[in-house]
């Protein structure tokens, strides 16, 4: 509250009007001489009513502004208490109150209920505080004004926001509002049921808050769009619900302004499709699977309307009457320009019979049938199908004729093809037979094709295979895995073609060995994630391991003090652990693919040679035995530290993977144009589920183990032009690493 507020007691009391006439002060201080009727002047001419009270609480001054809202003259109220105008039902409670705040020299404010002259009520915000001299009380002063207007109409706002919260949740539709910054600011209860978010998780956040990055730029392009062009904007475009599904919606979205007339966000409201555009897929799939049957079936057909128009002619049809669409059927195959008297496709459509008749077309006999037909939108159609019947000997021999060369084309495909017939096949050609492990293709005949099929593809499998029983269509290449005749697994493509074999309706099987593809996959994927997390170290390395070398350094000061003696188990603890997290950065190191090695040409055994007495004091700490097998192998260009590295990386998970007493196994060889290094355990073999994962950086089986120790293997040997392989059984696990020979 300002000082001359604070101050009003002095004013009024000092500067003359009715106070002074009605309380005799004995003047302890002295004041600023001022006219008489000015302060009384500027405090009639205020907005609020203002009071002022004695000590006793009894009003000794009101000003001109407390009539007009009050209705009473001051006259009429000087030495009454304020409580005179109050509606309130507590009232003498409200004045306790009060008057305790002002006893301990504090302000009140609040709203109360007061009554007029006329016994008309109203609101009223008070501000009741005390008056004083050089910091002295002297009175208590009361600024009051009238507020009804303003609580009615803010309780008119919150009933009509309230009507609106209503509204907008009824609407069925998601509806959201979003402010010129892309920040949601209303939503209503379809929207938080949609997307699975209550409203105090969606209101201040954006776009990339709630929905998946690549959707919510698409949002906000849009919205940018929209904002550059206001207006009216529909789109449709995917939505994440949920149930974790995308579903099609349309977007309908408008701008709207302030009161200044300022694009001051949008609204948005989202109608979901999902149902429709299943629908429409659902039969526009049909529609294609129908004429895709109709296309390749090796008969002329055609569909006619009731307006004798060809609506479709297959590729057979086109073959024999050339270019079809938007012709009549009289035209094509009579060359009319006119209705035929009789037509047999028009009585068809009418009686809803089929019907048969030979047809001389163009010097040609065909064997025509007429069936009733509906198209998938429901127009009816004629279905026209017509059988060459005078080419039918020519016919069988051109299928004779082209069934050897079928068969040719076959028996030299380098894909495998076996033909089955009700799942038993009857054909395999030679490269059929050796993917699945055959001598001969012989060995397969009267077999269950089914028996071949690994249990994780046997579902889908068997799906498609219904596909083409049902629907008489081809399916494309997907990847299943086999089991072969030894047991072991291959990974393979296999498509599938409907055919006919000695009258029987069979299945067509191509399938194409895809290990060698995989493999070259597994292997740029590990080999991208190792050169990815080599370059990461290499980046922060130098960062980590120089702190790390002054603590070191500094623990060993500590360690050599007398008086540290005490903690030298705590102090070589520390120590151990740094150079633990020190060896597992040089293997986040050798990760990286452009890292520098230094090559050098040299044996591979003279480097295993070196190693012999490291591996054995290991072998004899575990109580394990070592057997080395050297054979004549070529020099090559090696870089010793990595090779050393790979050597005792290999031997050392060899030894983890085998009980105390076995036996691990290091040989060298040539193997054609390879170097082979091998090391075998003893161990119990590796999970199946664990084989395809190894090499990849971080994964390990190991309590303790940081995932690295054969990726760095891996990473050496690409640097090396090597190879690493695996062969694991319940007896053991060899690992080789297959260097190429450089000729010179």
């Amino acid at each position: 509250m300002s000082p001359y507020v604070k101050n009003l007691y002095t004013f009024l009391i000092f500067g003359g009007g009715v106070v002074r006439k009605k309380i005799k002060v004995k003047r302890r201080f002295t004041y600023h001489k001022t006219p008489p009727n000015l302060f009384g002047s500027l405090f009639d001419s205020l907005p609020n009513s203002i009071l002022v009270v004695d000590f006793y609480g009894r009003i000794i001054y009101a000003n001109r502004t407390n009539e007009l809202l009050t209705g009473y003259f001051t006259e009429e109220i000087i030495g009454h208490y304020p409580t005179i105008f109050s509606a309130e039902f507590n009232a003498e409670n409200t004045d306790k109150e009060i008057r305790s705040k002002l006893a301990r020299g504090e302000s009140w404010h609040g709203e109360l209920k007061q009554r007029r002259k006329d016994g008309t009520t109203f609101i009223a915000e008070f501000e009741v505080f005390p008056v004083t001299n050089n910091g002295t009380p002297v009175a208590w002063a009361i600024m009051q004004r009238d507020v009804t207007r303003r609580i009615a109409a803010e309780q008119a706002i919150k009933e009509q926001a309230h009507l609106h919260r209503i509204l907008l949740d009824a609407i069925p539709n998601p509806v959201f509002f979003m402010n010129n910054d892309g920040f949601y600011e209303e939503c209503n209860q379809a929207l938080q049921t949609n997307i699975g978010l209550p409203k105090e998780k969606i209101v201040g956040k954006s776009v990339y808050d709630l929905h998946p990055r690549e959707l919510a730029e698409l949002y906000e392009q849009k919205d940018n769009q929209l904002f550059k062009e206001p207006g009216i904007q529909q789109y449709e475009g995917p939505c994440l619900y949920a149930d974790g599904l995308l579903h099609h919606v349309i977007y309908n979205k408008a701008t709207y302004v302030d009161t200044y007339g300022q694009i001051a966000g949008l609204v948005g409201v989202i109608v979901d499709i999902t149902d429709r555009k299943l629908a429409e897929e659902a039969l526009q799939a049909e529609r294609h699977k129908l004429f895709a049957l109709l296309e390749m079936l090796p008969l002329l057909i055609a569909l006619i309307d009731g307006s004798c128009v060809i609506r479709f002619g297959n590729r057979f049809f086109k073959e024999n009457f050339g270019v079809w669409e938007g012709r009549h059927c009289y035209n094509v195959f009579e060359g009319r320009s006119e209705p035929c008297t009789k037509c047999y496709a028009l009585k068809t459509l009418h009686t809803g019979e089929h019907s048969k008749r030979e047809w001389i077309i163009n010097g040609m006999v065909y064997e025509i049938h007429n069936y009733p037909f509906g198209d998938t939108d429901g127009t009816p159609l004629v279905l026209v199908l017509g059988i060459d019947i005078t080419k039918r000997s020519r016919m069988e021999n051109d299928l004779r004729e082209s069934e050897e060369r079928y068969r040719q084309l076959v028996e030299l495909s380098p894909d495998g093809i076996v033909i089955h017939c009700g799942s038993e096949i009857e054909y395999a050609n030679n490269a059929g037979a050796k993917i699945i492990g055959a001598t001969v293709p012989g060995d397969l005949y009267g077999k269950q094709v089914m028996d071949f099929v690994h249990s994780n593809s046997k579902k889908m499998v068997e799906q498609r295979m219904r596909k083409i029983a049902a629907g008489n269509t081809t399916i494309p290449f997907a990847e299943h895995k086999l089991i072969r005749l030894d047991g072991s697994d291959i990974d393979v493509e296999i498509a599938g073609v409907p055919l006919t074999l000695k009258g029987k309706p069979a299945v067509q099987i191509v399938i194409r060995d895809i290990t060698e593809r995989k493999e070259i996959e597994k292997n740029l994927s590990r080999l991208e994630a190792m050169n990815l997390v080599g370059e990461m170290a290499a980046s922060i390395g130098h960062e980590i391991r120089n702190p790390m070398t002054s603590v070191r350094g500094f623990l060993q000061i500590l360690q050599d003090k007398e008086e540290c003696t005490r903690y030298q188990e705590y102090f070589s603890l520390m120590i151990d652990e740094l150079d633990r997290a020190n060896s597992i950065i040089s293997e986040y190191l050798s990760l990286a693919r452009n890292r520098p090695v230094a090559k050098k040409e040299q044996n591979l055994n003279a480097v295993l040679k070196r190693l012999v007495p490291l591996i054995e004091a290991d072998a004899s700490e575990k109580n394990m035995r070592i057997k080395l097998l050297y054979n004549v192998v070529p020099e090559l260009e090696l870089d010793d530290k990595e090779i050393r590295q790979l050597i005792l990386n290999l031997v050392r998970n060899g030894m983890e993977a085998m009980s105390t007493g076995g036996e691990l196994t290091i040989y060298t060889s040539l193997d054609s144009d390879e170097v082979v290094l091998a090391v075998r355990d003893q161990g119990q073999g590796i999970k199946k589920d664990a084989l395809g994962k190894l090499g990849t950086p971080f994964y390990t089986t190991k309590s303790n183990g940081t995932g690295l120790g054969l990726a760095v293997c891996h990473s050496i040997a690409e640097r090396h032009n090597a190879a690493i392989n695996v062969q694991t059984s319940s007896a053991g696990t060899t690992f080789e690493v297959r260097f190429k020979v450089t000729v010179s």
